[in-house]
């Protein structure tokens, strides 16, 4: 049985599954990243306790499109929802500049 990482388990005690678990088994984002060829921002933290930085790396690796991975240092997953959100906020509203802004007369 797949249990919560600390520190869910240990505010939840007995707390059980995975938000991602098996879902994760079931999905190859190498394979479906090789598939993308729209401009594609990647931002990836240091500590990452849910998912795979390795992977994340070798999916955007093999990204088709233009593409911009952002490493953001000694942050954990959660992070870019609180201590590091303004890094993601400036470094998202500069990709859709790029990207996704309308050209000026």
């Amino acid at each position: 049985v797949a249990r919560y990482p600390a520190p869910l388990s240990s505010m939840i005690p007995g707390l059980i599954g995975s938000p991602i678990g098996r879902k994760g088994e079931r999905y190859a984002p190498v394979v479906e990243a090789a598939k993308v060829t729209a401009p594609t921002l990647m931002l990836l933290v240091e500590k990452e306790e849910y998912g795979s930085n390795p992977a994340a790396e070798r999916a955007y690796a093999s990204l088709k499109g233009p593409k911009e991975l952002v490493w953001i240092p000694n942050a954990t997953h959660y992070a870019v929802y609180s201590t590091e959100r303004n890094t993601v906020v400036k470094g998202a509203i500069g990709w859709f500049d790029k990207y996704l802004k309308a050209p000026q007369p």
